[in-house]
């Protein structure tokens, strides 16, 4: 009767089923671990929706020592900074994550609003100009530096050609807030009655949860009442 050669390979199951369930094990851990933080990042949301942002902050920091290179749970801490009156510490997060990823969009447009309340308006100016070199279309950049424009027109019809030039690149989904601002920009030019046109248009087109609604009636009542806002 022939028999088969013996194999010279022979399975050292002592060595490799320990390494296998030392394999498994740590996967499984892993797996646990990341349930857990996402479900850890479902209660941070909501307490972050609900402006519970002592409980948000505990959160996020618990989080962010699991998985310091979080980007998302970075921007929602840096947020919750902001909310709470810690603005540099929201700063110095927003710059530590730039210097992970220098072109993160979300990142950019929310340093240039935070350093536009603080009031350091050419720095806000140059983080979203970046932001437009590098997405052309960012519709809120677009109409964050349109406002800026405005804002600081200080007498100078350049500032306002700018404002103009950049809401010719809205997409015409934004109508209502495109006709908000040219109404703006007719009335810092004395042009109370094209003004009151554009706002008229603006209210048509937009809802009462648009963010400049409420200033857009207050326009509109002080134009009818004989009111025009120019000059700077």
């Amino acid at each position: 009767m022939l028999r088969a050669a013996a194999s010279p390979f022979r399975w050292n199951t002592a060595k490799l089923l320990p390494e296998f369930a030392f394999f498994l094990l740590l996967s499984l851990t892993a797996f646990a671990q990341e349930n857990c933080c996402a479900a850890q990042n479902a209660i941070a949301l909501e307490s972050l929706r609900k402006e519970e942002y002592a409980e948000a902050a505990l959160l996020y920091d618990s989080l962010l020592e699991k998985r310091p290179n979080r980007i998302d749970w970075a921007i929602n801490r840096a947020i919750i900074h902001e909310r709470m009156g810690e603005r540099d510490a929201a700063r110095k997060l927003y710059e530590q994550i730039l210097r992970q990823d220098s072109a993160h969009g979300t990142v950019l447009y929310n340093l240039a609003l935070l350093e536009y309340r603080a009031g350091n308006f050419e720095t806000s100016q140059h983080l979203l100009q970046k932001l437009l070199n590098q997405n052309p279309s960012h519709t809120q950049a677009l109409m964050t530096q349109v406002a800026l424009s405005i804002e600081h027109f200080d007498g100078r019809e350049e500032n306002l050609l700018d404002a103009e030039s950049l809401l010719d690149r809205l997409p015409p989904s934004q109508i209502g807030a495109i006709h908000y601002y040219r109404g703006l920009i007719a009335e810092k030019r004395g042009k109370v009655s094209l003004a009151l046109y554009h706002y008229m248009e603006s209210e048509r087109y937009s809802g009462e949860s648009a963010p400049y609604f409420q200033t857009l009636e207050q326009r509109m009542q002080a134009l009818k009442n004989g009111f025009h806002w120019t000059g700077s």
